[in-house]
């Protein structure tokens, strides 16, 4: 198994802070946006460093695409 290393932003309020994350991707917003189940609660996770056009820009549709390739509902680890 292959894994992806990308810097991140977390924005989760509702998470406690800790030294990382391990859920299960349930949703792909855009090229740099992802969701996070991890206890039953949902983490916004935005990748860091990656400026990929939103939904509505030219190529927005392929950044997302190429992003649910990579990790939608695959397990991950996130460390802030």
């Amino acid at each position: 198994m292959r894994a992806l290393l990308f810097s991140v932003a977390v924005l989760a309020a509702a998470v406690p802070a800790r030294a990382e994350w391990v859920g299960r991707v349930v949703n792909v917003s855009d090229g740099d946006t992802l969701t996070l189940l991890v206890e039953n609660k949902q983490v916004k996770v935005r990748l860091d460093a990656i400026d990929a056009p939103e939904r509505g820009q030219p190529f927005g549709r392929r950044a997302h695409e190429s992003l649910a390739e990579l990790c939608a509902k695959r397990s991950a680890r996130v460390v802030p």
